[in-house]
């Protein structure tokens, strides 16, 4: 897609909030755990906690 680290940070954080959104918790879960993959983020982590079961 292009661009750089942070334009596709902020595409990635609107997919997250969408996703959370529409009730797919399971696949912002992946997409959490994906990011915390690539870079520990405290962030990341309370948000991946505060997700529903």
């Amino acid at each position: 897609m292009g661009g750089g680290a942070a334009q596709r940070e902020v595409v990635e954080e609107t997919l997250l909030y969408a996703l959370v959104s529409a009730g797919r918790c399971d696949a912002a879960r992946r997409l959490l755990d994906a990011r915390l993959d690539r870079k520990a983020a405290p962030r990341d982590r309370r948000m991946l906690a505060g997700l529903p079961e």
